[in-house]
C-alpha cells in the first residue's frame, strides 16, 4: 500500500484497489504486478469490425490503451509495461472473441 501512496494515489484510490483485490483473492488469479494492466484490459473498447456475416474483434489501439491509463492515473514510468500486458491480453483474447463471433 505505501508504494501506491509513492506513486501518488489518493485514500480514496487506494481504497478502490484494495476493495477490487479483495474480490479476485483466489490465489493466482491476478499476480500483483500486473493488477494495473489488468484492470486497463477490463476498461478498454476494442476495435470491432462487422462484417457481413459476424463482427471481428481486431485489437485494442495504443490510443485507447493510453487514454484509460491517463485516467486511471498509473505512473507514466508503468506505462509501457502496461501497453506491453495489454497488448499481450488482447492478442490471447481475439481468437476466442472471434471464435464465439460465429
Amino acid at each position: 500500500m505505501s508504494d501506491l501512496r509513492e506513486k501518488g494515489y489518493s485514500e480514496e484510490a487506494i481504497a478502490l484497489e484494495i476493495e477490487e483485490a479483495a474480490q479476485l483473492a483466489e490465489p493466482g488469479l491476478v499476480w500483483p504486478e500486473n493488477w494495473p494492466a489488468a484492470q486497463v484490459f477490463e476498461r478498454c473498447e476494442w476495435t470491432v469490425h462487422i462484417g457481413m456475416s459476424k463482427p471481428y474483434f481486431q485489437d485494442i489501439s495504443s490510443r485507447e490503451i493510453e487514454s484509460v491509463c491517463r485516467l486511471m492515473r498509473i505512473p507514466v514510468a508503468d506505462r509501457a509495461f502496461v501497453l506491453d500486458s495489454v497488448r499481450l491480453m488482447a492478442n490471447a483474447a481475439a481468437p476466442i472473441l472471434n471464435e464465439d463471433c460465429g
